[in-house]
């Protein structure tokens, strides 16, 4: 009976009644005709389904993949979100995600979509893939510093004697400086500057300013320079005052060496004595005898030797007597005599 029977996709096997059609996998009908539809119940959940012999497959939409098209592609394997490298064109996708051997540091995660990522960037970066480093010096005033870019910040490099994170705030360059000899310390910007006390300089006042000049000091004096402002000099014994420009007056100490009511004058290195009419010496310490004349015209008058008291009269030839007061006649025409009275 199977004899001209052709089974198509199948066999053909005699039975009782005549023949019957043995169909392969995936086929059926009396004589293996039909292509039975094995996607007849099939999910492929995210594409769609492919008859085959006795099988089917799923062909995914973009973005998935598996054997159902049950798994979501991770589109950022091969992306990086990270600063694009020179070989990378702003426009050209494909090197973008693939190029990744030229990309640099990590800026951002990629985050996977449907056929499709999203690179989320850290603080600080923005673009598609986190390639463009946000200036965070755009607007900000750093007086006169220099703004620094950093990732999500700023630094305001401050010019030397500033501080403060807009540079704003002058710095006190007197802290920890210690002006010597009571000088006071006056910041500036960027030093500071000692005031020196009077007496002192130096860059802190360190320094005594020597007073003393070639003519500080009169009369062979020498100059002391003290320990601030001024200077002393030590004055030579005849000399006094501060520049030694005064005499010493020896009077103030010896008046008492001048005798008899006699006058103390101050002469350089000591002093002398005005003696009063009736007395002589150094110091007026002789009384002068004959100070009143007391041989009158009549005789020379001179003081007793030895300093004894009194005086003696040397009188003039024709007079005698102790002041020479008596006048003598003499016959003699011949010679003349001179006659001396001591009393």
């Amino acid at each position: 009976p199977c004899a001209g029977v052709y089974c198509n996709n199948g066999t053909c096997e005699q039975t009782s009644s005549g023949f019957t059609c043995i169909c392969f996998s995936g086929f059926a009908g009396d004589l293996c005709t039909v292509d039975i539809d094995d996607c007849v119940g099939a999910n492929c959940n995210n594409g769609f389904c492919i008859d085959g012999v006795n099988s089917f497959s799923c062909e995914c939409q973009s973005g998935f993949a598996g054997y159902y098209c049950d798994v979501n592609n991770d589109d950022c394997v091969g992306v990086t979100c990270r600063e694009r490298g020179s070989l990378l064109g702003d426009d050209d996708l494909f090197l973008k995600m693939t190029e990744v051997i030229s990309l640099k540091s990590n800026n951002g995660e990629c985050v996977d979509g449907i056929a499709d990522f999203q690179c989320s960037c850290y603080a600080g970066f923005s673009g598609q893939f986190c390639e463009d480093d946000i200036d965070e010096c755009r607007g900000i005033d750093c007086n006169d510093g220099t703004c620094i870019d950093l990732v999500n910040g700023f630094e305001c490099e401050c010019p030397t004697g500033f501080i403060g994170e807009f540079c704003e705030t002058n710095q006190d360059d007197c802290l920890g400086v210690l002006c010597e000899n009571g000088g006071i310390c006056e910041d500036l910007v960027g030093s500071f500057t000692c005031s020196c006390s009077p007496g002192f300089t130096g860059t802190l006042c360190e320094e005594d300013i020597n007073d003393c000049t070639i003519d500080s000091c009169e009369n062979s004096g020498i100059c002391v320079n003290l320990n601030g402002p001024g200077y002393l000099c030590e004055c030579t014994e005849n000399f006094t005052g501060d520049n030694c420009s005064e005499q010493v007056n020896f009077c103030r100490s010896r008046a008492q060496e001048c005798l008899n009511g006699a006058e103390c004058f101050p002469v350089l290195g000591g002093i002398t004595c005005a003696c009063p009419p009736a007395f002589s010496g150094e110091f007026c310490e002789n009384t002068n005898y004959c100070y009143d004349e007391p041989c009158g015209d009549n005789g020379f008058c001179s003081n007793v030797p030895n300093g004894e008291a009194g005086f003696i009269c040397n009188c003039s030839p024709g007079y005698v007597g102790r002041n020479c007061e008596i006048r003598i006649t003499t016959r003699s025409t011949t010679s003349s005599t001179t006659t001396q009275a001591s009393f």
